[in-house]
């Protein structure tokens, strides 16, 4: 019996207790993420793998390995922008006019209409 009240006052405690000692604001909180920019381009699971087919079998230079991408970020001056081939662009005709670059394993979309990132097939 004296157990289960013991039991029962720690619980009470707990319960409590938040409400009587205040937490700092760096635990009670976990720090706000930036959510990943939204693509511009609507490209679909199918048309992401013709893209990846296509440019695999390409000799494309790829840009710096140090290269750091992400989408509505401006691509590195050091890369080298191509136009999509014709096998691509009747497949996805939305990026027709983009240009793209190959960062390590990463086919970048560039911009038509400037340097900005506007899609990243992995």
């Amino acid at each position: 019996m004296r157990t289960a009240f013991s039991a029962c006052l720690i619980a009470l405690a707990m319960m409590f207790l938040p409400a009587v000692v205040p937490i700092p604001q760096s635990v009670a909180q976990a720090p706000e993420r930036e959510a990943p920019p939204v693509s511009k381009i609507n490209i679909t699971v199918e048309q992401r793998h013709v893209i990846r087919e296509v440019i695999k079998d390409l000799a494309v230079a790829k840009a710096p390995a140090e290269a750091k991408v992400t989408t509505g970020s401006s691509a590195p001056s050091e890369a080298v922008l191509r136009s999509f081939p014709p096998e691509i662009t009747d497949k996805v005709p939305q990026i027709k006019s983009h240009k793209f670059f190959v960062n390590g394993d990463q086919i970048v979309i560039v911009s038509p209409d400037g340097n900005d990132i506007v899609e990243i097939i992995e």
